[in-house]
């Protein structure tokens, strides 16, 4: 499944950097700004959105540039001047 390569690519990723997958809480308080590897791992291997029926962040953001593609929006400008 795509989530299983997704972890397994972060797995690949913190073994050639040598990193911490889990590090402590003092580090994360202080240095850490974005989730550990640990947690975009275990995130890949909990997001099942399709058991839910859940659209994904891809297909939404799809679905709403498609809507805005088909609406013109000099349309609602020009129905709004107040001399038309």
């Amino acid at each position: 499944h795509a989530n299983h390569s997704a972890a397994m690519a972060f797995v690949k990723l913190q073994e050639e950097n040598l990193s911490n997958p889990r590090p402590g809480l003092f580090y994360k308080v202080f240095r850490a700004s974005h989730p550990s590897i640990g947690e975009r791992i275990d995130f890949c291997n909990s997001y099942h959105p399709w058991r839910t029926q859940s659209p994904s962040p891809a297909a939404m953001h799809a679905d709403r540039a498609a809507r805005a593609a088909r609406s013109d929006p000099t349309d609602s400008v020009a129905r709004s001047l107040p001399w038309r």
